[in-house]
């Protein structure tokens, strides 16, 4: 699980823990199609929606935005 927050990752851990100890049978797989999820929905309904929520604010206040999130609001300037 790379790039997973810590909280998240430990929760996970736990809960797979939990599962095996009920006697449960879990493996790690890995699904190509996934790997490239975040590629392809780089232009989803949610960050086209999310983007022309956030343009006028961008464009007032791009400033106030955390700068790893600004990109991120910025992502669908190139789909809409």
């Amino acid at each position: 699980m790379d790039g997973v927050d810590e909280t998240v990752a430990n929760a996970y851990s736990a809960a797979i823990g939990h599962l095996s100890a009920a006697g449960a049978l879990v493996e790690d797989v890995r699904l190509a199609p996934l790997e490239r999820l975040a590629e392809i929905n780089r232009f989803s309904f949610a960050s086209v929606e999310a983007y022309a929520w956030h343009r006028p604010l961008l464009q007032a206040h791009a400033n106030q935005y955390d700068p790893p999130i600004r990109p991120a609001c910025r992502v669908c300037t190139y789909g809409s």
